[in-house]
């Protein structure tokens, strides 16, 4: 063979082999750029399928279920996803209710399950904290006196104020977690006696005027365990001088400031009360009874304690020292009579307290809570409208 074909025959195969390498390097890469592009689209839409499933539906979603999907303050695309389900049941009411709500512990507690609800039922969706549960669970009770409606309180909501009572009996959805729920037979406003339609209350929707005139039997569920009892007791003998064998009337003084300030003059328009405002208080209590003991009880222990640290008879209960808020309540409980400024926990503690309220005379105070029992209204002259 010719020396100069033989020259050619490595050439050729060279080039066959570089051939077969640039495929393969070229299959390599479209593998690659075909993960990568997988792994993008999967990070902006996890669930494809699902996300034009929710567009369907949002655009199809019928006038009745927007407006409950209103009144739960959740998303549209979430709210008609599960309301188009053939089945919804008042678990997955429950967990709605509860969406801005710590998740409740997994109770082991054996409920007691009730038949599922013939008629309409009344419930609220959950907000806010221990004032706001309270009148929240107050509202649903009397609603359900008033309307002849099944109440139901939200799980989120009883197992919070079970921290503190041991007397709640409205029962929760647990009871009937396996009951189907339609949102079409629902609404969020209040009627006349229309025991067919289910209520939903709104957030902070609280009924006082609904709630006041069963007051009385409100606060019987109210009772607190026995070890919060015990602790208010204990707090107030160690407050008190030690060797005192005076009988105190002990005034629950109830001081809300921190975030409420800014609430104060957001909502209200008007400057929060001063230190003005509970030195009248105590003023008119110390000229109705004698050896008065003024038990501060705040979430501003300091500021109570530069403004009356240095008058003999007032004691701030949680200055130099921590106390939760359920013990806060058990100890405005134990007191004779109180001083508030306003908010939804200070108007639960005289409630509890019973004896004679003294609170600002603002339009922070409600105008239904200002006619429950013995309350007297005391102007600041420093809360002007801003």
């Amino acid at each position: 063979m010719d020396s100069s074909v033989k020259s050619l025959i490595p050439d050729k195969a060279s080039k066959e082999r570089s051939k077969q390498c640039c495929s393969k390097n070229f299959i390599f890469l479209l593998v690659v750029v075909f993960c990568f592009l997988s792994t993008l689209v999967y990070i902006v839409f996890p669930d494809p399928f699902e996300f034009k499933a929710g567009a369907f539906l949002l655009q199809s979603t019928p006038p009745d279920a927007i407006r409950i999907s209103e009144t739960l303050k959740t998303s549209p695309t979430q709210h008609s996803t599960i309301e188009n389900r053939p089945k919804y049941t008042f678990a997955d009411l429950d967990k709605f209710l509860c969406a801005k709500q710590s998740e409740p512990p997994n109770n082991t507690r054996t409920v007691l399950k009730k038949p599922c609800p013939t008629r309409g039922i009344i419930t609220a969706i959950a907000g806010g904290r221990t004032g706001n549960q309270m009148w929240e669970y107050a509202s649903i009770w009397a609603l359900g006196k008033k309307l002849g409606l099944e109440p139901f309180v939200p799980t989120c909501i009883k197992w919070k104020l079970e921290v503190m009572f041991d007397n709640l009996l409205l029962p929760t959805f647990r009871a009937i977690a396996h009951c189907p729920f339609d949102f079409n037979s629902s609404v969020s406003t209040v009627g006349n006696g229309n025991n067919e339609k289910s209520i939903i209350l709104p957030r902070f929707n609280f009924r006082f005027s609904d709630a006041m005139p069963w007051m009385e039997q409100i606060l019987k569920e109210f009772n607190f365990r026995k070890e919060l009892k015990d602790k208010a007791q204990q707090t107030l003998h160690e407050l008190l001088p030690k060797s005192s064998t005076l009988k105190y009337t002990f005034i629950a003084v109830h001081v809300r400031r921190t975030d409420y300030i800014k609430y104060v003059q957001r909502r209200f328009n008007q400057r929060p009360v001063t230190d003005n405002f509970f030195r009248k208080a105590m003023a008119y209590y110390r000229e109705r009874f004698f050896n008065c003991a003024f038990i501060y009880i705040s979430d501003d222990p300091n500021w109570c304690f530069n403004q009356f640290g240095n008058i003999t008879d007032v004691y701030v209960a949680s200055y130099h020292r921590y106390s939760s808020m359920e013990e806060d309540l058990a100890l405005m409980e134990a007191c004779n009579h109180s001083i508030i400024d306003y908010g939804t926990f200070g108007e639960w503690g005289s409630f509890l307290a019973g004896g004679h309220t003294v609170a600002s005379n603002t339009q922070v105070i409600n105008e239904a809570t200002r006619k429950w029992g013995h309350w007297t209204l005391i102007d600041d002259v420093n809360t002007l409208t801003i």
